[in-house]
This record gives C-alpha cells, structure tokens and sequence, in this order.
C-alpha cells in the first residue's frame, strides 16, 4: 500500500481530523501537489480574499486530478471541494453499475457530504455508498 493510499484510508476513518488532513497536506506539498496548499490554507481558518481566490483558482484547475479514479463517475464541473477535499459529489449519467460498485470502496468519498446521481439510477444501486 502506497504512503497516500495509507493516508486516504486513515482519513475516511477520521475525515474530520484536523490533523491527519494537515498531515496529508504536507505529504501532498512533498510530492509537489498543490492540493496540499489548498488544504494547508483552509484548515488556517479564516482566509483573506486572495487566499480564497487562490484556493478558488487552484481548485478549479486541478479537480479532476484531485478526483483521482472517482472522475470517472463525477461531472468535475459541478462537483464541489471543500477545504481541497470532495464535498459535494455530482455524478454523470450513464455510468455502469460495475464502475459504481469499483469506485464504491474509494477512501475519497468519505468526506463526500452530498451524492447527485443522475435520474433513473435506482436507489438500491447506490447502498454501496
């Protein structure tokens, strides 16, 4: 298991651990991601407006990246992050039930707060969630 892989699954047990994100930000800032900016400035609290505008900016060029295998399920241009992590997860129509049950185990959708799923998909589909 990979050091961001560890980290991931520490924070879908603990995903509001102030910490443990502040820890993944740093290991994120050593692999050259910027996520670990974002996320390092939002747990500061209180941002000015260019930090804000900063995390705007960085978040809306890299989430996809940020993503990670869940881009595949998501419409990245609706989706929503909150603090350089996924908040509100939109998802695109038409996706197979195996993607949905592949993607269903991913440590990145325990900070995931809202779940949009695309009409006709059938709520017993989504219990994997």
């Amino acid at each position: 298991m990979t050091r961001e892989a560890e980290l991931l699954e520490q924070l879908a047990l603990r995903p509001d651990d102030r910490a443990l994100r502040l820890v993944y930000a740093d290991w994120l800032l050593e692999q050259g991601d910027l996520r670990g900016e974002v996320i390092s400035l939002c747990e500061r609290g209180r941002l000015s407006l260019t930090e804000r505008r900063q995390v705007a900016r960085l978040t809306a060029r890299h989430a996809a990246a940020w993503l990670g295998p869940l881009a595949e399920l998501a419409d990245f241009h609706r989706t929503r992050f909150s603090a350089g992590f996924v908040d509100e997860l939109v998802c695109q129509p038409q996706r197979s039930p195996e993607l949905w049950a592949r993607l269903s185990g991913d440590p990145r959708l325990a900070t995931v707060t809202s779940l949009v799923v695309p009409p006709g998909v059938e709520p017993g589909s989504l219990a994997v969630f």
